[in-house]
């Protein structure tokens, strides 16, 4: 029974329940109104003894009764209830108990795994489909510890939290973070990989929820550019010493830099005029790629083997490689020659700092041109070149040592031409 009290010229009711009184201001000091709201709160409180009643049966007679063929259909009943409740619960509310009902069922389960944990349950787990190199291993990293910092400002604990309109509100804050197109693919692919890793071990189903999430497609300029004869000619001859050497193999290889700066003489064959190695980019497949040495690169070579102390053909530009500064060299020598190497930010990019046009890599990609506008096969270039696909050497476009040779002439042609007077190197 509902007791009325006036304190300080406003009403309060007090309610007997549960073996305790409830107090509850009425906030008015007007008679009627106070008894019309002192019913309300009584009905209210009444009716929730009620419910809670009528719940404790239900489950007391589920106990009893229900057989354990039968608890399936019962829970999906009992879910259905719940989320027709949820509908009636002020919206302002809703997410959060909502939440808190599924964290609930989530501390239950016999499997489940919480997002701070995810890093090293991923890490550690036996069913990873690559041991990746350390430096893919930082850049996994990175992008874990970034969807990481985003779940915990948001509160979200488990891995059953991220569905796919979590993944979606992710995908919009990675993209609205200004990256460029390739570093939000690999964001979104290393946690759909992730995911699908640790579904067992989280307790998840099997939908993924990275699935939906679309890759963006790069600008089609978005590249480096090709360097042209002249370029190619003024990179090479103004350089002196063995970053003019290095910067001849690249050019006359179309390898990659970490290849080149690692080069070792017992993978040369000077006699025969051949390279074999095992390409870094592809090591774990075992497959070495043989290059041919074309001139004048294999003459600079035999001449460098006479005066060599070390196993490595490129000590210097190794440990330089090593130190991630050797890119910065050849960018300002690239600079030194008159070769623009970024492009500033234009309003609108979704990138945040100046792209790379021009750089080592770019003699790659001239390479690739080059032997595709000579006419060569391209299967003979992605053999060459060591492309995992043709899909990939058609991307730079924009086997033996005999076809390959056919490849490489163009870029030996250019080369043989007379060279600009050589400059002092740029340290």
């Amino acid at each position: 029974m509902a007791c009325l009290l006036k304190r300080g010229g406003v009403w309060t009711v007090r309610v007997f329940t549960e073996g305790r009184d409830r107090w509850r201001s009425l906030r008015t000091g007007d008679r009627q109104e106070a008894e019309r709201r002192a019913r309300e709160i009584e009905a209210a409180i009444k009716g929730q003894q009620w419910l809670r009643r009528q719940l404790d049966e239900l489950l007391t007679r589920a106990a009893q009764e229900v057989r354990p063929d039968e608890a399936p259909l019962l829970c999906e009943s009992v879910a259905e209830t719940l989320r027709r409740l949820l509908e009636l619960v002020p919206a302002e509310r809703r997410d959060a108990l909502a939440l808190s009902l599924s964290r609930s069922l989530v501390e239950q389960q016999r499997r489940k795994l919480a997002l701070a944990d995810g890093w090293q349950a991923w890490l550690t787990s036996a069913n990873r489909a690559t041991a990746p190199k350390e430096q893919t291993l930082r850049g996994y990293r990175a992008a874990w510890q970034r969807f990481a910092a985003w779940t915990a400002a948001r509160d979200l604990r488990w891995f059953h939290e991220i569905d796919e309109a979590a993944a979606l509100a992710y995908a919009d804050d990675l993209w609205g973070s200004c990256i460029t197109p390739r570093t939000f693919n690999a964001h979104v692919q290393f946690l759909r990989s992730l995911w699908g890793t640790l579904r067992v071990a989280a307790g998840l189903g099997t939908d993924n929820p990275w699935a939906g999430v679309k890759a963006k497609t790069a600008a089609p300029d978005s590249g480096r550019r090709d360097l042209t004869p002249d370029e190619l000619r003024a990179v090479v001859g103004s350089a002196t010493g063995s970053l003019r050497l290095l910067l001849l193999a690249g050019t006359l290889t179309g390898a990659r830099l970490g290849d080149i700066a690692t080069m070792r003489w017992a993978d040369l064959d000077l006699a025969a005029g051949t390279w074999s190695f095992t390409p870094m980019k592809t090591s774990r497949t075992g497959k070495r790629l043989v290059l041919p040495l074309l001139s004048p690169l294999l003459d600079e070579l035999r001449a460098a083997q006479a005066e060599a102390l070390t196993p490595h053909v490129f000590p210097t530009e190794r440990q330089l490689w090593q130190r991630a500064d050797l890119t910065k060299v050849i960018s300002r020598h690239l600079e030194a020659c008159g070769i623009a190497t970024n492009e500033a930010v234009v309003a609108g990019q979704a990138r945040r700092k100046a792209r790379v046009v021009v750089g080592f890599h770019s003699l790659r990609h001239t390479a690739a041109t080059l032997a595709a506008k000579s006419g060569a096969n391209l299967a003979l270039v992605q053999k060459t070149l060591g492309h995992s696909t043709a899909g990939m050497t058609a991307h730079y476009t924009h086997a033996d040592t005999t076809s390959a040779r056919q490849v490489l002439a163009p870029l030996a042609e250019i080369m043989t031409l007379p060279l600009p007077a050589a400059k002092t190197a740029v340290a």
